[in-house]
């Protein structure tokens, strides 16, 4: 699963207080995110069939699945 990871507006330390960052530190809180909000819908949603059902909502991407795995995380 890919999240999105490039140019996401985040926090800084003061006195900067935002500014964009890249990398697999920002796509996986959304990635996290959206794993609780498709656990909560869904008590059976745990381990395996939490990991397929993200699989199954993932968008395909143009790129290797060695890359981005299943595609982009969806929400639900």
């Amino acid at each position: 699963i890919a999240g999105p990871g490039v140019d996401v507006f985040s926090s800084l330390p003061m006195p900067r207080q935002y500014g964009t960052f890249s990398g697999t530190s920002m796509a996986t809180p959304h990635v996290a995110g959206i794993a609780a909000l498709i656990a909560e819908s869904n008590a059976g949603y745990r381990g395996a069939a939490l990991a397929a059902r993200l699989k199954t909502l993932a968008q395909a991407l143009p790129h290797p699945v060695s890359d981005v795995g299943a595609g982009l995380v969806q929400a639900p």
